[in-house]
């Protein structure tokens, strides 16, 4: 019965620590010339607010995801997405993989 009890409340809190985790964002510019240190402040604030809607969806392990803009003039247009990519599974014809940032913030591993 102790034993029981003793891994109940274990169980209990272990729950309680990871439905406080949150994952955290930081975000940082890649602009040498500071060409576009204006917009710096408006793109950090979107970005953290998405990485808020991702971690309702996602979110769960204290992992720290990192997010770098890169500002080109030649490129007129936003672009995104992870440095890398993880397997998930194959479903019999092809591999199925996700995106490294999304996996990260499903499993905690970096």
């Amino acid at each position: 019965m102790v034993n029981r009890l003793l891994y109940a409340m274990i169980a209990i809190l272990l729950l309680e620590c990871s439905l406080g985790a949150t994952p955290v964002y930081t975000v940082s510019f890649l602009d040498p010339e500071n060409a576009f240190s204006g917009f710096y402040s408006e793109i950090s604030a979107n970005l953290l607010a998405a990485g808020a809607v991702w971690n309702s969806f996602l979110g769960g392990p204290p992992v720290s995801i990192d997010v770098q803009v890169k500002f080109d003039a030649l490129t007129p247009r936003a672009a995104g997405g992870s440095a890398t990519s993880v397997f998930v599974t194959n479903n019999g014809s092809y591999n199925v993989y996700q995106q490294g940032a999304a996996a990260e913030l499903k499993s905690g591993v970096d």
